[in-house]
């Protein structure tokens, strides 16, 4: 990891980041050390999203939010 840009102790949420360009961003985010809050429309890609980025050792966690 670059110290220069540590995410280290940040949260960041992403939204829609189960897939798609959110997701990159998501693993992008998380290998510098910051906890990644998943969120996405389906409550399935969002848990499936959160274990993948767990198994790449990244901290992650689903944020459960609504803009309707």
């Amino acid at each position: 990891m670059n110290d220069l840009f540590s995410l280290a102790g940040k949260n960041i949420l992403i939204t829609g980041s189960a897939q798609g360009i959110g997701y990159l961003l998501a693993t992008g985010l998380g290998q510098y050390g910051a906890q990644i809050i998943v969120n996405d429309i389906t409550s399935e890609r969002a848990e499936a999203a959160v274990a993948k980025l767990q198994q790449e050792g990244i901290r992650a966690e689903i944020g459960r939010a609504s803009c309707r």
